[in-house]
């Protein structure tokens, strides 16, 4: 028969074991739960590096592309104000000779109209009429000519942008 000793010996050592062990795992588990996290916030750092590094790429290929989107939006727009001032000029040199060729129409059917008359004539009904809608014309095409050259003096004025 083993002795008291003996005895409590062996229950202090069933009772550290029975005590011990879960101590001792759950300080394991502890340890290798930190492990896990600790690689895991590396992995962590090592992704957001590479996304801040892609992002930088990202945002100097952006600030070329939009470089490049300014410069050639001025390039089209100082092409279009050249293109606009073309036709715009070549619209007033239209209007300009339409309104010559009126004048001139208008000044022969007066003289059709002073001649009929000298010969003691009244005129065509048609020839009055149409020299009325002409003068009308005549009229409308010097308003907007006037207009024109006052809309291309402000442009003119104006500085570029």
């Amino acid at each position: 028969m083993p002795s008291m000793g003996e005895n409590v010996a062996l229950a202090l050592i069933v009772a550290a074991s029975t005590v011990g062990s879960p101590l001792l795992m759950a300080w394991l588990q502890g340890r290798n739960l930190r492990k896990v996290k600790e690689q895991d916030y590396a992995r962590q750092d090592v992704v957001a590096e590479r996304l801040f590094e892609q992002q930088e790429k990202v945002s100097a290929r952006l600030l070329v592309n939009n470089t490049l989107v300014a410069v050639t939006s001025s390039e089209t727009l100082g092409q279009l104000k050249v293109i606009h001032g073309l036709v715009n000029s070549q619209m007033t040199a239209a209007l300009q000779s339409e309104l010559d060729t009126r004048r001139h129409a208008q000044v022969l059917m007066m003289e059709v109209v002073d001649l009929k008359r000298a010969s003691g004539h009244e005129p065509a009904e048609a020839t009055l009429q149409e020299s009325v809608v002409n003068g009308a014309k005549i009229a409308e095409l010097e308003r907007t000519i006037a207009e024109r050259a006052r809309q291309q003096a402000e442009a003119a004025a104006k500085p570029a942008a």
